[in-house]
C-alpha cells in the first residue's frame, strides 16, 4: 500500500485534515505581520518638528546647521521618532529591514536542513517559540542597535516558521489535494497583511504592536498534541509503523472503518539511511543544475519584487492603513486564480504565465506619471 493509497483509505481530505490545515494556516498571519511589519513600526513620521517649531519634513531636513532636538507629532509612535531615524538617518529603517531579511535567510536555510533531520513538527515547535520570545524582547529594547539584533533573530525565527508549517501542511495530505493546501498558505498569508493593518489602525505605539504579533504565536505551542508528525517524513526515515499508527488515528477520527492492520506501508520506498542527500546534490547534474538555477533566479525575482511592492504600499495613497490593507486584497483574486489553474495546466505553464504577465505589469507602471501621463524620462533611466 502507497502513502496515498492509505490516505485514501483513512479518508483524504477528512475532518482531521481541514482542522489540522486551519490551524498550521493561521500561523501564517502572524508570520505575515512579522516580515511586514516595519511598515508600521518603522514609519516615517508626517509632522516634524525642531525644538517647539513646526515645519514641514524636508524643511526641517535642511536646516542648517542640523536639527539636534527632534520632536514629533502624537498620532502614532515608531522606531523612527524613538530614535530619531528621520532625514540623514532615514536609510536606517530600511537597514532594520535588510537585517531581519538576513535572518530569514538564515532560517529557511538551516530549518530546512534540520526538518530533513529532527522532523517537521519539532521544527515548527522550536521556531514558534523562537518568534514567541524573540519578538517580544524585541518590543522592550532600548537602543537601536539592541533592535537591529533583534529583528536579525525574528527574521531568523520568523523564515523557519514559515518554512516549517508549510512543508508540514502540504506533508499531512495525499498529492491531490497539494495545490489546495499551497493555495490557502500564501492566502492566509494575505490575510495576514490586511488584519495586521487594522490592528495598526487601533494600536498606533510600535512596542505594543510587537508584543500583539509576537505574544499569541506562544500559544500555538500547544499544537503539539493536536498536530502529529509528517508520516511522509517518518516514512522517509524508516518509521514506518510510526506512520501507521498516525495514519490509523486520522481514520479514527475522520470516522472511516479502518483498522490498524489495514493500513500496511512496508511496501512504500524509503531512503536507506546510509543515503544521505544536502542542497549540493541539486547541482550534480546539468539538468538539476539548470532547474536549480531558474528556480533560484524565479525566486529571487518574485520575492524582490513582492517585498518591494508590499512593503512600499504605505506610499501609494494618503491613507497608509487602506493601502497596505488593500495590497493584501489584491492577492486572493491571484491565489485563486492560481489554484484553478495549477492542477489543469500544469506548474510550469502556470508560473510561467504568472511571472510574465508580472513582469509587464510592473514595466507599465513605469510609462505612467502621478498625472497619468507618460513618464518617458523615468522608463529611460531604469533601462538605462
Amino acid at each position: 500500500m502507497g502513502f496515498d493509497d492509505a490516505m485514501k483509505a483513512v479518508g483524504e481530505f477528512g475532518y482531521t485534515q481541514k482542522i489540522q490545515q486551519v490551524i498550521l494556516n493561521s500561523i501564517q498571519l502572524f508570520g505575515a505581520m512579522h516580515m511586514l511589519s516595519l511598515v508600521f513600526v518603522g514609519r516615517e513620521p508626517s509632522t516634524v518638528m525642531c525644538g517647539d517649531k513646526l515645519s514641514v519634513y524636508d524643511d526641517v531636513c535642511h536646516m542648517k546647521p542640523p536639527c539636534d532636538n527632534y520632536k514629533y507629532g502624537d498620532e502614532f509612535t515608531s522606531i523612527a521618532t524613538k530614535w530619531d531615524l528621520v532625514c540623514e538617518k532615514s536609510h536606517k529603517v530600511g537597514l532594520a529591514q535588510s537585517i531581519f531579511m538576513a535572518g530569514v535567510l538564515f532560517g529557511n536555510v538551516h530549518f530546512g536542513s534540520f526538518s530533513d533531520h529532527y522532523g517537521r513538527l519539532r521544527m515548527t515547535l522550536i521556531g514558534l517559540a523562537l518568534l514567541s520570545v524573540l519578538g517580544t524582547l524585541s518590543a522592550m529594547v532600548w537602543t537601536f542597535e539592541q533592535f537591529l539584533v533583534f529583528r536579525f533573530l525574528v527574521g531568523y525565527g520568523a523564515g523557519g516558521v514559515i518554512l516549517s508549517v508549510f512543508v508540514l501542511q502540504t506533508e499531512n495530505l495525499s498529492s491531490h489535494h497539494r495545490a489546495l493546501s499551497a493555495t490557502c498558505c500564501p492566502s492566509t498569508f494575505a490575510l495576514g497583511v490586511m488584519l495586521y493593518a487594522l490592528m495598526a489602525y487601533f494600536i498606533r505605539d510600535w512596542r505594543n504592536l510587537l508584543l500583539l504579533s509576537s505574544l499569541p504565536v506562544g500559544a500555538y505551542l500547544l499544537i503539539y498534541f493536536v498536530i502529529p508528525e509528517s508520516p511522509r517524513w517518518l516514512i522517509s526515515k524508516g518509521r514506518i509503523s510510526e506512520a501507521e499508527d498516525i495514519l490509523h488515528e486520522i481514520g479514527r477520527k475522520n470516522g472511516m472503518k479502518v483498522t490498524r492492520s489495514m493500513i500496511n506501508l512496508s511496501e512504500t520506498k524509503t531512503t536507506p539511511k546510509t543515503d544521505k542527500y544536502g542542497l549540493l546534490d541539486c547541482f550534480k547534474t546539468p539538468v538539476l543544475r539548470m532547474r536549480m538555477i531558474i528556480l533560484i533566479c524565479s525566486w529571487f525575482t518574485a520575492s524582490m519584487v513582492y517585498y518591494g511592492l508590499t512593503m512600499n504600499a504605505g506610499n501609494l495613497g494618503s491613507n497608509v492603513y487602506i493601502s497596505f490593507a488593500l495590497s493584501g486584497l489584491v492577492e486572493l483574486p491571484a491565489y485563486l486564480f492560481g489554484f484553478l489553474v495549477l492542477n489543469r495546466t500544469g506548474r510550469r505553464k502556470a508560473m510561467a504565465a504568472s511571472m510574465f504577465v508580472g513582469g509587464v505589469s510592473c514595466l507599465s507602471l513605469l510609462l505612467i506619471s502621478k498625472e497619468g501621463t507618460v513618464g518617458w524620462e523615468s522608463v529611460r533611466w531604469q533601462l538605462g
